[in-house]
């Protein structure tokens, strides 16, 4: 096991540890489990795609207590076509399946929050000549607001400012870069049990 592999488990773990201090004690009182959906902008970083992307993610969440979430989410990135020379051109898209861990403060109408996540992102790389794919270990945090419309059936909308972190390996397994991605999304958040 390489040690980038190592310090991700071990960033991992003590992201859960971390949280269980913050639970409620009545936390399946108000236990609750969600939908989520959300769309948006974003731009990558490393490679210079200056077209920028679109990002959709969707998911599912488990609300332990008023301040912890725990969740699995799955997301799509793709982005505008880049040229590598006069006549060649490619394009990048990463599917992503990621634990997330959201954390949210404030009142039953707004609450800012922050979200951590860690999972394997797929990613493809479109060129003339060939399509390279790579399974790698990534991770995402946000900070967002969730806003409760007043509805009276629970459903909120969330607004986001969001960065992955996903790594790359190439052909040499020694060599390990990161593909930095920023983007903005606006989401819906649906109750689905009590």
């Amino acid at each position: 096991m390489s040690s980038r592999v190592l310090h991700v488990r071990i960033a991992a773990a003590a992201v859960i540890v971390a949280a269980f201090p913050m639970l409620s004690t009545h936390a399946s009182a108000q236990s609750r489990w969600s939908v989520a959906a959300a769309g948006g902008y974003q731009l990558e970083l490393s490679e210079g795609y200056p077209s920028g992307g679109i990002v959709g993610t969707v998911g599912i969440g488990y609300r332990l207590g008023r301040v912890v979430s725990l969740g699995l989410e799955g997301g799509y990135h793709h982005f505008g076509t880049d040229s590598l020379a006069p006549d060649a051109q490619r394009t990048l898209s990463l599917w992503q399946a990621s634990a997330v861990a959201r954390f949210a403060l404030g009142s039953d109408r707004v609450a800012p929050y922050a979200l951590i996540g860690i999972g394997p992102y797929w990613q493809i790389d479109k060129r003339p000549a060939e399509n390279l794919t790579d399974i790698a270990a990534g991770g995402t945090a946000a900070l967002g607001i969730l806003f409760h419309p007043g509805t009276g059936a629970g459903i909120a909308l969330t607004l986001e400012a969001r960065t992955h972190i996903v790594a790359v390996t190439g052909t040499d397994l020694a060599h390990w870069e990161t593909r930095p991605l920023m983007g903005v999304m606006a989401g819906v958040r649906i109750p689905i049990g009590g």
